[in-house]
This record gives C-alpha cells, sequence and structure tokens, in this order.
C-alpha cells in the first residue's frame, strides 16, 4: 500500500519540478522572484526529475507486478 502511494508521489513530484524548472508554472505572481526560481530549479530539474520519475515507475511496477 505505502509503495503505490510513494510511487505516485515520486511521479507527481517528478512532473512538478520538471514543470517548475522548465517555466511552464508559475510559483509566485512575482515575475522576478518568480525568475529567480526558475533558474534555480532549472539546473535541480535536470538532474532529480529523472531519477523521481523512474524511481516512481518501479515502485509502481513492484505493486502491480506482484
Amino acid at each position: 500500500m505505502y509503495e503505490l502511494i510513494d510511487g505516485i508521489i515520486s511521479i507527481f513530484g517528478g512532473v512538478l519540478i520538471y514543470l517548475i524548472g522548465s517555466g511552464k508554472v508559475r510559483i509566485t505572481s512575482n515575475q522576478d522572484k518568480n525568475e529567480s526560481l526558475k533558474n534555480r530549479f532549472r539546473s535541480i530539474s535536470k538532474v532529480v526529475t529523472p531519477i523521481l520519475i523512474i524511481f516512481g515507475v518501479i515502485q509502481l511496477g513492484t505493486v502491480f507486478l506482484t
């Protein structure tokens, strides 16, 4: 049960970090602050996003295949 929730949260978090890093989702209404956050998350999203999504898929695979 916890593996299912963990997998879903990991995939959702990976997609959300990707959307923030690419600038498709705005975090704040302040444009300057939003640009600085986007620049900060861009470098993090290149590394963390694939790891989180792969981890989530593996977690979901273990739930549904066992």
